[in-house]
């Protein structure tokens, strides 16, 4: 998970998700929001689903020790 604090100002925000993955799907591109003084909703959250038609892919690190 990752996660940002921003303080922003009053106003309507529109927070968009890049293309960070190809092998998941994001619920939303974005959400548009009015924020207020006294906003209670102020939270823009993302979710994303793993695309199970990607190639078969694998996450790994080597370290070279010289």
């Amino acid at each position: 998970m990752v996660s940002s604090r921003v303080a922003l100002y009053s106003g309507k925000w529109t927070v968009r998700e890049t293309d960070w993955s190809w092998a998941y799907k994001p619920d939303k591109k974005s959400i548009t929001k009015t924020i207020t003084s006294n906003s209670v909703d102020n939270v823009f959250s993302f979710t994303n689903t793993e695309d199970k038609t990607a190639p078969l892919h694998d996450e790994a690190i080597v370290v070279n020790t010289m």
